[in-house]
């Protein structure tokens, strides 16, 4: 078979920009996971189908629906079409609802259906998307490549979020240990915000919106950071330490080792409505702490508070660029902060984990960082943060009988992280204001056209 001259041109372009551009082994890792579990499950039902986990949440589960929206938000702002194409692809999207809504239209009220949407837009998109990059492919090898990084971030976190449901989780659980942990502030901090934000219906509404649209924030951060990395090859300008796909994918792997190794289910889940947040907390001895088994359906997602683990990368991703950005980001992570409580999902020792952990996963993810010191900041952290889990899970005992010396360890932890992480991003910033002032190419190392001009002139 003779392959077309363009097509053997794009592939040999494609082998050279691939080291370019991590967005390519994003996708590609993305393929030979699914792929390998598909067939894995194909000779051992006991492997994980992602397949039939993404038939399973399809419709049935809420937040896979938003992160279905996010990924149909963020392909439809992205894709590179005209703006004509872009609104005919937008009201595709609404009728493909429209449609869902009317074919399920007695499973569910009005609000549930719109907790649902999302799920046909993101079918719809990805079939668009590889219409969409056949079609470049033989005709504008730079725009192909932006929709591989489109289809890349946009399939991610669906396929993940399946792969991560599907997974089996032990029966045990640590919320003694978190519960002991959060007295010793001498008070509960989960129950005293939970039941004063649970008292205004308002504050309610705002903490559950935020709470399960959480991925379309994340996502509007990845938007962020990739139209100001790749809207024009060569405007000088600053960009983030590091993608933030990158970053999420980083917090996700790592968070479920961290889920595997502490689980817990949050005191909504552990003590039930008649306890939490009305009720009185019990007082626990020291001589029962010990894992306790509690149903394998709920999940396990304290260790870290994924939310704001999550929330606060992205905030951090788009620190240097506009404050505007930063600001609006800074909120949602207070506000996810707030929702953790509120919700009744989390302790209070989630929260002061998450820092280190998010410090680790960042120094982990942000490539466009240099020197030895980000690795020594992001090696401190990791090691910060295992010693917090490692204590809570067999050393409850001592923290407390030591309170003042664990929370003095935990606080300072925190401080600690925070410094680290902005460390590496005043580094970042000096990096990229040098590389701004020289106007070096920052995609498929090309020289500008006038500037290449100006050199044969």
């Amino acid at each position: 078979m003779i392959i077309p001259v363009k097509l053997r041109n794009f592939w040999k372009t494609a082998c050279e920009t691939a080291k370019f551009d991590p967005y390519l082994w994003l996708l590609l890792c993305l393929i030979l996971l699914t792929g390998g579990l598909q067939l894995m499950h194909h000779y051992n039902p006991l492997v994980i189908s992602p397949f039939h986990s993404i038939m399973r949440l399809a419709g049935r589960d809420v937040l896979f629906s938003v992160i279905c929206l996010s990924s149909s938000v963020a392909a439809l702002c992205l894709m590179p079409v005209d703006i004509k194409e872009r609104l005919c692809l937008v009201g595709s999207c609404a009728i493909c609802e429209i449609v869902y809504i009317q074919w399920r239209w007695e499973v569910y009220s009005f609000i549930g259906h719109a907790a649902y949407i999302g799920l046909l837009s993101m079918v719809f998109c990805l079939i668009i998307m590889l219409v969409y990059l056949i079609r470049f492919a033989l005709l504008d090898k730079i725009t192909a490549w932006v929709v591989v990084d489109v289809m890349a971030f946009t399939t991610a976190v669906p396929v993940l979020y399946a792969i991560y449901a599907a997974m089996s989780h032990d029966s045990l659980v640590y919320d003694l240990m978190l519960m002991k942990a959060d007295g010793l502030w001498g008070f509960q901090p989960s129950f005293f915000f939970t039941r004063w934000l649970s008292s205004h219906v308002l504050a309610v509404t705002l903490m559950i919106s935020v709470y399960f649209y959480m991925p379309l924030w994340i996502m509007g951060a990845q938007i962020v950071c990739y139209t100001r990395d790749h809207l024009d090859n060569f405007i000088p300008m600053m960009r983030a330490p590091g993608i933030p796909a990158l970053t999420y994918l980083t917090v996700g792997v790592f968070g479920v080792i961290a889920n595997h190794y502490l689980p817990a289910v949050g005191p909504a889940a552990f003590l039930g409505e008649n306890i939490f947040p009305l009720g009185v907390c019990p007082d626990v001895s020291l001589f029962s702490l010990k894992a306790v088994y509690c149903s394998s359906d709920v999940p396990r997602s304290c260790i870290p508070c994924f939310n704001l683990a999550f929330v606060l990368c992205a905030y951090f991703s788009l620190y240097n660029l506009q404050s505007f950005w930063k600001e609006v980001w800074l909120i949602l992570s207070i506000l996810t902060a707030a929702c953790a409580f509120s919700i009744g999902g989390h302790w209070a020792v989630d929260l002061l984990v998450t820092p280190p952990f998010v410090a680790f996963c960042l120094g982990l993810s942000w490539y466009r960082v240099p020197g030895k010191k980000r690795w020594l900041i992001t090696a401190g952290a990791g090691l910060v943060f295992l010693t917090e889990i490692w204590l809570l899970k067999y050393h409850i005992i001592f923290c407390t009988c030591h309170p003042v010396l664990y929370w003095l360890g935990a606080i300072t932890a925190v401080v600690l992280s925070f410094v680290g992480i902005r460390y590496m991003l005043e580094v970042s910033r000096q990096r990229e204001y040098t590389l701004v002032q020289s106007r070096q190419p920052y995609r498929f190392g090309q020289v500008p056209k006038n500037e290449r001009e100006d050199e044969e002139e």
